[in-house]
């Protein structure tokens, strides 16, 4: 239990004040604690970001593959990077590039277990 003397008042706008009652009630937290997790997950130490930003314009770009994959934002992005590792592993030959993904990651030792989550869930479509 936090005591009276551990909170500050911070003023937000309406906005932003919507959005962390959504995600509040998604999380299932009070909107002071919601906002607590995501201040201490989103700044370091030094109050510099510690996460990646995008331009909005990418944001949208990225959301529509995940919508295309059928999944998450997280998971699209995660699923990016590690078919980036895959196809510029140096293990591969140019022989190498005509195999299907999940072979390539299995010749060069990446695990992509988002891609087997979205192929179960082109499959389903």
């Amino acid at each position: 239990m936090r005591r009276s003397g551990d909170l500050e008042r911070v003023y937000i706008g309406r906005e932003a004040k919507e959005r962390l009652r959504r995600y509040a009630a998604r999380v299932g937290k009070r909107l002071c604690r919601a906002l607590d997790d995501l201040v201490l997950s989103v700044l370091d130490e030094e109050g510099r970001p510690r996460q990646i930003l995008l331009p909005e314009e990418l944001v949208k770009e990225v959301e529509d593959v995940a919508r295309m994959l059928g999944t998450d934002v997280s998971t699209a992005i995660v699923l990016a990077i590690r078919t980036i590792r895959v196809l510029y592993s140096p293990r591969l030959t140019l022989a190498d590039a005509l195999r299907p993904l999940p072979e390539l990651a299995g010749i060069v030792g990446e695990d992509l277990p988002e891609l087997k989550r979205v192929e179960r869930g082109c499959q389903r479509r």
